[in-house]
């Protein structure tokens, strides 16, 4: 595939109530994205993002997510500050594989690169609702990871829960930040009090589902 090409029309700006330009075309990596589902740019931001004693006034943020648009291709997710709209995005140098599962409790997949966060997740539609999530740190190779057995109290009361009758698709998500260590990503996803955390981070990341 060839590269491609999207032009940011503009943003809104709530003071006036109309919208601006901000770029020209805007390159993606390698053309292994086609489309985007969104694209989300803000206006320049003021505050510490990185040094409490520096402000900072001309930093835009750029949100990307988008499938590849390949049957066995990925979703491409993006979340960074630059001092301007950037000409071009951030390309993956990591993927994940998927392996043969054992049972409705493991999942595996073989980790290919270097990033700082695997997830996988499951949901399954119905009644009841049940969706999960695991985050744990990537290794160089296969990472199996076996849910743990569900109390007793909550299986008798959800039997499908308790069965592990989940929806047999299951999304591996491969994260990497550029400021941020797997034990500084874990304790934002737990506190949640920064909505830009993974902005501040410089977040990459390729999710697949298997």
């Amino acid at each position: 595939m060839t590269t491609w090409d999207y032009k940011l029309d503009g943003v809104m700006d709530t003071s006036r109530l109309k919208c601006f330009p901000l770029s020209d075309y805007i390159r993606a990596p390698g053309g292994a994205v086609p489309v985007y589902n969104s694209q989300k740019v803000f206006e320049p931001v003021n505050n510490d993002l990185f040094d409490p004693n520096r402000p900072y006034t001309d930093l835009f943020r750029l949100q990307t997510n988008g499938p590849s648009g390949l049957a066995d291709g990925y979703t491409y997710i993006s979340d960074n500050f630059y001092p301007a709209v950037p000409s071009s995005l951030p390309e993956p140098t990591f993927d994940l594989t998927a392996t043969t599962l054992a049972n409705n409790r493991a999942v595996a997949v073989t980790c290919i690169g270097n990033f700082d966060l695997l997830a996988f997740s499951r949901n399954r539609t119905g009644t009841p609702n049940i969706q999960w999530e695991v985050i744990t740190q990537p290794a160089n190779g296969i990472v199996l990871y076996v849910l743990p057995d569900v109390p007793e109290a909550l299986g008798d009361r959800y039997p499908t829960l308790k069965n592990y009758d989940f929806n047999t698709q299951v999304r591996a998500r491969a994260e990497k930040y550029e400021r941020l260590n797997y034990d500084q990503i874990v304790r934002h996803r737990l506190y949640n009090a920064d909505p830009l955390w993974q902005a501040r981070g410089g977040y990459l990341g390729r999710e697949e589902s298997f």
